[in-house]
């Protein structure tokens, strides 16, 4: 394989590697739920405390409507116009009707045989038809109809002319519905499901300042080791970090592991020997760092080439001086 040929190739590795790694690059986001406990307030203040929270993507709740302020990692949220969630009944009772038959008032009305008017001691009364009912003790009212009444003797009654009259007295009975209203007195419960996504974690940096790119390797001792060397950041202190490689579509290996300080740190020089597993020809070697919680940094690479092939022995020519001198 030629020198140009070989350039070529690792181009186009290189070319390969940076149209396609952009899915690595990833923070850790969640969509979570939770339940803030029920209150007879239908306006309610809640708080989330999320560790390590980096950002806030979007939230809803189940019911009315919801803002939020954040302050380090503490999300709070001012919750409104729900719907009522349960209800409890504290005294009265519910609306009601029933049937009143043979009711008396208890009032007597006289009358006599002769005329329909009051004369002397001779009274005349008439019953009404409807009567006005409660509310009695279970809180029952409404109106009664006239049904029947019972005739009596009331002895006799002197008219105004002297004359003497037989006096009759009637008790009647009302019957109708009456109902009573609705006197339930409640107390009311407000319960609020918020649902936020989030993201609580930082992409890892890398910086890869060693190899050269292009470097031409061989199974030779002294020009077989790939040494890879750079910086690694990431702002979450205490996240674990592993530094991993990965030459063309080969195994992942891993380079190092850190725990993040929030501040840069190195990448030791780590040799990758060039032995019989890697052939002849360009490679690309992709160094790239993850976190604990799913961050992936975007790929620091190189291109190497390996040169397997030795170099050919020298051929010489006879002297044709020589060949006389013989």
């Amino acid at each position: 394989m030629n020198k140009a040929s070989k350039t070529l190739l690792a181009l186009l590795f290189v070319f390969a590697l940076f149209t396609n790694n952009s899915y690595l690059q990833k923070v850790s986001a969640a969509t979570q739920s939770r339940t803030f406990p029920e209150s007879t307030s239908q306006s309610q203040t809640a708080t989330w405390t999320i560790p390590n929270l980096k950002s806030v993507n979007s939230v809803s709740v189940n019911t009315g409507t919801v803002t939020y302020t954040i302050s380090g990692d503490t999300i709070t949220f001012t919750l409104k116009n729900g719907s009522i969630s349960r209800s409890v009944q504290t005294g009265g009772s519910p609306a009601d009707s029933k049937s009143i038959s043979n009711y008396s008032p208890g009032t007597r009305y006289f009358y006599t045989n002769h005329n329909s008017a009051s004369s002397g001691s001779c009274s005349y009364t008439t019953a009404p038809s409807s009567i006005s009912y409660g509310p009695d003790s279970g809180g029952y009212s409404g109106t009664l109809s006239k049904t029947e009444g019972i005739h009596n003797y009331a002895g006799t009654c002197t008219k105004a002319d002297g004359s003497q009259q037989t006096q009759y007295y009637a008790n009647y009975s009302y019957s109708g519905t009456v109902t009573k209203p609705d006197t339930r007195t409640y107390t009311y419960y407000y319960q609020y499901t918020v649902t936020l996504n989030y993201t609580d974690n930082s992409v890892p940096v890398i910086n890869i300042t060693s190899p050269a790119n292009n470097q031409t390797l061989s199974e030779v001792s002294g020009h077989n080791k790939l040494s890879i060397s750079g910086t690694v950041q990431d702002t979450d202190v205490g996240d674990s970090l592993t530094v991993k490689y990965q030459i063309n579509s080969k195994a992942v290996q891993t380079l190092q592991t850190l725990t993040a300080t929030g501040s840069s740190q190195n990448i030791n020089n780590y040799d990758i020997l060039v032995d019989g597993s890697i052939s002849e020809g360009s490679h690309v070697v992709k160094v790239w760092v993850e976190d604990d919680k799913g961050g992936i940094s975007s790929i620091g690479s190189r291109n190497f080439v390996v040169d397997k092939t030795p170099p050919a022995a020298p051929t010489f020519s006879e002297d044709p001086i020589c060949q006389r001198r013989n």
